[in-house]
Formats: C-alpha cells, structure tokens, sequence
C-alpha cells in the first residue's frame, strides 16, 4: 500500500493520505482528483516535476509511501517539456512576445524566472510593456542567479531591470 496525498499549486490540500497499490495506475489517482475538483483538465506532477502519465503504475511512476502528489490546471505552454505553471503563463507570453531568446527561456524559464514574485514580475512587464525587444543577460556562476534585462523605449530610452533570482 501506498499513501499520498495531492495538493494544489497554493499548497491547499485536495486530497490527504490517499491509499493506492503499487500496481494501481495513475489513473485511479486521477479518477479520485477528479471526484474532488470535477474538472478534468488538470495533470498531476512529482515533486520532482514529473509529469505523471495516466498508463503508468504508481510503482513505475516512482510514487513512494507519503509522497506528496501536485494538481495542476493543464497549462496551454510547456518549456522542454514541462508544463508552464498557469499563473506563469502571462509571464511566459510576454516574455515570448517581447522576443527574449527562446534558448535562455528554455534553459531558464522554469529555473529561475519562474521564481519571481509576482509583484516583481508586475514591475518588470510594466517597465518593458512598449519595449520591442527585450536582451537578457545571465545567469551569473555566482547562487544566487544575477540577471540583467535590458529593452529600447519608444522614445529611445534605454532601460534596464537587474534581478537576483531567490533561491
């Protein structure tokens, strides 16, 4: 037996110390998440960030006893792979839109700049909002991370965003 339990993004509880068998498919989990949420367009993803697959058993999945288990709105991105957090997906967009070099964004994107505050993330798509384009400069070697942002104002304004990503 195995018992987890399945959280949302905020950290509420959806379900506690649910019990599965080693041999049961993700699927019986997704089918008790569903009953509790009725909605199904969600994944279900590790604290690892695994992305679970509904074909897979618990014990191939690598679920161990007492695992906690996360519940994700499915988002409509992914970087390398991974599911773009939905409260990061207007992040992400701006950041696509405002051509930030797509290889620093899928090398970065979930590692760092997701770790922006919100607040932090509000003062930087402002700052850039009627900017083209917007450089990038980073990571530095040094934990933690050092980013600098720079964009051209209409008015030809150089501007410049420096970050520390929290670790």
């Amino acid at each position: 037996m195995v018992s987890v339990s399945v959280v949302s993004m905020d950290g509420t509880v959806l379900l506690e110390k649910v019990t599965l068998e080693p041999e049961d498919y993700v699927q019986a989990l997704r089918a008790k998440v569903w009953m509790k949420c009725k909605d199904p367009n969600f994944d279900l993803v590790t604290q690892a960030g695994t992305l679970l697959s509904d074909i897979a058993s618990i014990a191939d999945s690598g679920i161990s006893d007492g695992a906690t288990i996360t519940f994700m709105k499915k988002a409509t991105a992914s970087v390398a792979g991974r599911p773009v957090p939905e409260e990061l997906l207007s992040f992400w967009e701006f950041l696509l839109k405002k051509k930030v070099e797509q290889r620093l964004l899928e090398l970065w994107f979930l590692e760092d700049f997701a770790k922006m505050s919100s607040e932090t993330r509000a003062t930087f798509m402002d700052q850039f909002a009627a900017c083209d384009s917007i450089d990038a400069t980073g990571p530095t070697r040094s934990i933690p991370h050092q980013w600098s942002f720079t964009g051209k104002a209409p008015s030809g304004e150089l501007l410049t965003f420096e970050w520390e990503c929290e670790d």
